[in-house]
């Protein structure tokens, strides 16, 4: 109203001016006093400030605004160039798809607007996801997550995705931006560390991750659990059977468990393991509660391919330091006394043996630093020309007074301790150093951990690359101490092999875990007959006639085959009339240091 007032006095005043000025009057105030025409004058003014002061805010609100639009261009450029961006419609029809977006799903522009995101929808993407996501967002709520996609090649690639509803003024969504960030490298890095720690078969978290996770924490409680005549198992049923009812058995030990505080591991072989924090659990209760699992697993009927089978535990449980060798040790223990469990703490000989594995892991860690570890070397001979064909490299630590110590002493521990691995690879090194130079073929024993574990196989593959003459004349010697739980990743570490021109032998064949499946499944060039057979073979009527079908069966799969624990001409001369291809023994030649 006053602004109205102030107006129509301002013309009033325009108005005198006006007429004053084309009349050349002077203008007179006649009927208006003076104080009055004062006062028009000075509202006159004030109005002229104010439409002043009102262009200069409009002028530099304009200027705010023009640095604003400008601050948000650059900001669209920054998450242009550094994000995955598209808006859809309330509907979910893709209206802009930025560079970012064609590139990462091979998608033009003109073939992603218009379209909806399901064309970038990986299928194992559950439908309960996008389900959740429609419903947070159509609520006006934003959303964040991890979605999988798939590329216009059919390729995945994983996103981590924020949608934000976009609003009216009346508060009415009008449409749906999208930012992504491309972190397919971050899970498939995920995805391989978790492999190293996962079991292959049951999925569970395996002996590497418990030894990680035994590390991270102090106050743990462990049990080792192990499978009785589980090798009957493979033996008898084959070892497709045994795998199954291993995950049968895992299965159910999953469910026993139903508590947060228990972790439950699966081990090598038919081994596994729970752990929990003395915080969470009270020793007795964590000993009552192995009980009732070996209890629970003793009269359930596992069902594994038509066949019901019965499983018996027997478990080893430390509450100590050294928890994984503790509680191996008392599981032993608990076999050799026919007992379900044993504790580490109730028996003093556990803890005098525990005693005995630490100085002998503290000998093998220092003959390691002092370079102590060597190598020996076994002839294995021809039995067609009696002439030297090959050798087989033994590892030997030698005490600090030169004693040769035998690596049935310290074998265990440092497969128990972390060192076996360098111990391996210590081999490996030494073995191709001294053997590189020679024109004969050489032999390495390889356990299934060795094979499992990814540096060392880093590690000979490295030797392999850079000694490639002596590549062609190495054979690795699969030492099966266990059941083989996943065939495909020892069968592929052997197609390596050969591909590098490697040979590959399956050593101690005819006892223990072996199974002529072996031979079936995995294409090796030489197996060696155990020595326990040979050695009696000129006595035991049975491990003659296992060893002529061992032969026979060789023979027609075309693989060669070594007698071991060749002790006296006797047995060599039957060995030979076998047609067995090689013979090795303290008989033909005693392993000798190569240094």
């Amino acid at each position: 109203k006053i602004s109205n007032d102030m107006d129509k006095t301002f013309s009033i005043f325009i108005d005198f001016f006006k007429r004053a000025n084309t009349t050349n009057e002077k203008i007179e105030t006649k009927n208006m006093k003076f104080y009055e025409f004062k006062e028009l004058a000075i509202n006159a003014n004030k109005m002229i400030d104010i439409k002043l002061q009102n262009e200069y805010e409009i002028e530099s609100k304009n200027k705010e605004v023009l640095i604003n639009l400008s601050l948000l261009n650059e900001y669209k450029k920054a998450v242009d160039a550094s994000a995955i961006v598209s808006k859809t419609d309330k509907n979910g029809v893709i209206t802009f798809a930025n560079e970012k977006f064609c590139k990462i799903s091979g998608f033009s522009k003109e073939e992603l607007i218009g379209s909806k995101h399901s064309l970038v929808k990986h299928p194992d993407t559950k439908t309960e996801v996008y389900q959740e996501l429609w419903k947070t967002i159509l609520n006006k709520r934003v959303w964040k997550g991890v979605l999988k996609n798939r590329t216009k090649e059919g390729k995945t690639y994983y996103v981590k995705s924020t949608i934000v509803p976009i609003l009216d003024l009346h508060s009415n969504i009008k449409e749906f931006i999208a930012i992504r960030y491309d972190i397919s490298d971050l899970i498939n890095q995920e995805k391989r560390i978790k492999l190293q720690t996962t079991d292959m078969l049951t999925n569970l978290p395996n002996r590497q991750k418990l030894l990680e996770d035994l590390e991270a924490k102090d106050g743990m409680i462990l049990s080792v659990f192990n499978i009785l005549r589980f090798k009957e198992v493979n033996e008898y049923f084959g070892f497709e059977i045994g795998d199954k009812l291993l995950l049968e058995v895992a299965r159910k030990l999953y469910s026993l468990l139903n508590d947060s505080k228990l972790s439950l591991y699966k081990l090598q072989g038919d081994e596994f393991a729970i752990l929990a924090h003395v915080n969470e659990i009270f020793l007795e209760d964590f000993k009552k509660k192995c009980f009732e699992i070996i209890k629970q697993i003793k009269v359930t009927k596992f069902e594994v391919e038509e066949n019901i089978l019965e499983v018996n535990l027997i478990c080893g449980i430390s509450s100590e330091k050294n928890y994984f060798i503790n509680a191996e040790m008392a599981k032993n223990h608990a076999k050799l006394e026919n007992k379900d469990i044993i504790v580490f703490d109730e028996n003093r000989e556990i803890k005098s043996n525990l005693i005995e594995n630490i100085n002998w892991t503290k000998k093998l860690k220092k003959a390691l630093n002092e370079d102590r570890i060597v190598v020996f070397a076994q002839p294995i001979i021809s039995n067609e020309t009696n002439k030297i064909d090959k050798y087989e490299c033994l590892v030997r630590m030698i005490d600090e007074d030169g004693t040769i110590i035998s690596p049935f002493k310290f074998l265990n521990v440092a497969k128990k301790s972390k060192l076996y691995s360098v111990l391996t690879q210590k081999v490996i090194e030494k073995s191709f150093n001294y053997f590189k130079y020679k024109d004969v073929e050489f032999s390495i024993n390889l356990s299934l951990e060795d094979i499992l574990h990814k540096p060392t196989i880093s590690f000979l593959e490295q030797m392999l690359n850079e000694n490639k003459k002596a590549a062609q004349r190495f054979i690795v010697e699969i030492v099966e101490e266990e059941g083989i739980e996943n065939y495909q990743e020892i069968s592929d570490f052997i197609e390596r092999l050969k591909y590098l021109g490697c040979k590959v032998a399956i050593d101690d064949f005819g006892t223990g875990y072996s199974n002529f499946e072996y031979l079936m499944k995995l294409n090796v060039d030489i197996v060696k007959i155990d020595g326990s057979m040979i050695k009696y073979i000129n006595q035991d009527l049975n491990a003659k006639v296992v060893t002529e079908l061992i032969v026979s069966f060789t023979k027609k799969l075309n693989i060669k085959t070594v007698a071991e624990f060749v002790h006296s001409e006797e047995i060599f001369e039957i060995v030979k009339d076998m047609g067995i291809d090689y013979s090795q023994g303290f008989y033909l030649g005693t392993p000798k240091a190569i240094e």
